[in-house]
């Protein structure tokens, strides 16, 4: 089993390396994993390609205002 951290870790990477391809290179390891019947391999992917659709739902960095932006600093008062 893997942490719940490190699938938003390689969800974050991927979208990093992959960018808008992110959960189509995620759906292609999951057919390849699948083929070669990897059943627990498919089930992490598919953990990981469901994360990289929530952080891509919720990246309103190219869509929200500046006010509705989440604050970026992890000091109480300070954005």
């Amino acid at each position: 089993m893997i942490p719940e951290i490190d699938i938003w870790r390689i969800a974050n990477l991927m979208l990093k390396h992959y960018g808008d391809n992110a959960q189509a290179e995620g759906t292609r390891r999951v057919d390849q994993l699948a083929e070669d019947g990897d059943h627990a391999g498919v089930a992490i992917w598919m953990r990981i390609i469901d994360a990289i659709g929530e952080l891509v739902e919720h990246d309103c960095s190219r869509t929200c205002t500046l006010t509705e932006r989440p604050l970026r600093s992890a000091r109480p008062g300070i954005a």
